[in-house]
Formats: C-alpha cells, sequence, structure tokens
C-alpha cells in the first residue's frame, strides 16, 4: 500500500499528460478540419465571384443582341438572339416573341419586310439598357 501512496501523485500527473495530450490532438484535427472547411468555402465563394465577373459583373448589361443571318430572302426565317445579365424584364418591339431575362436565347423569327427589332432590358431599379439588330428582307 505504501508503494500505491508513493506512486499516485506521479500516477495522476501521467494521466493527467496523456489527458492533455489527447485533447491537444482532438483538438488539432477539429481545427485543421474547421480550416479546410473554411478554405473550401471561401474557393467555392471565389469562384462564383469570378463567374459573375466574366458575365457581366453584376450590374445590367445587355452582352449582344444579333440577328443571324441578317440578311434573308423573302419568305426566309432567322434567329434573333440576345444575352443580358443583371435583368428583371426584357422588351422586344416589335413583338414577335415573348422575351425573358437569359444569359443565351435565340428564336426565330419571319418578317415579311426589312425590320429594325429593339431589344430593351431593364433591372429592378428601373434602368434600362437597349440594343438593335436589323433583318434585311430581299
Amino acid at each position: 500500500m505504501e508503494f500505491l501512496r508513493r506512486a499516485a501523485p506521479y500516477l495522476s500527473a501521467a494521466v493527467l499528460i496523456v489527458l492533455l495530450y489527447d485533447g491537444y490532438i482532438f483538438y488539432q484535427r477539429w481545427k485543421a478540419r474547421r480550416d479546410g472547411e473554411a478554405a473550401a468555402r471561401q474557393y467555392e465563394v471565389d469562384q462564383a465571384r469570378e463567374v459573375l465577373e466574366k458575365v457581366g459583373g453584376g450590374g445590367l448589361k445587355l452582352n449582344h443582341f444579333y440577328a443571324a443571318p441578317p440578311v434573308v430572302n423573302r419568305g426566309q426565317s432567322t434567329k434573333l438572339c440576345y444575352s443580358v445579365v443583371g435583368a428583371k424584364t426584357v422588351r422586344l418591339d416589335p413583338p414577335v416573341e415573348k422575351t425573358h431575362p437569359s444569359l443565351s436565347y435565340c428564336f426565330e423569327v419571319k418578317p415579311a419586310k426589312s425590320t429594325e427589332y429593339t431589344l430593351t432590358a431593364t433591372d429592378a431599379l428601373g434602368t434600362s439598357v437597349s440594343s438593335k439588330a436589323s433583318v434585311k428582307v430581299q
């Protein structure tokens, strides 16, 4: 019994050291996992920001509006294509198809005579941008 009484403080210290070491290991693993998750979230944010910059930077932007082909023979059709970013509504004059905000949208038109189409995109603040595309009918 005398041996146990003398060894008790040393055993307690050894157990405390082991517990502290285990706690340190668990903390380091938890911290590494948390840092990895934070790095993954930051990577996703950076990727989303990069995509947003590539498609218009978050503001209202009419990337393009064109007719393909721009010259057709009477009775033939052509495609009108547009790309808008940050728009709430999109309007086409003269109206030939229901339009909507889209990063890439094309639709067919069959004009009877040469026509100039105007595409107007408006954002939630009421700001608008317009572009024109002409189709020449021969």
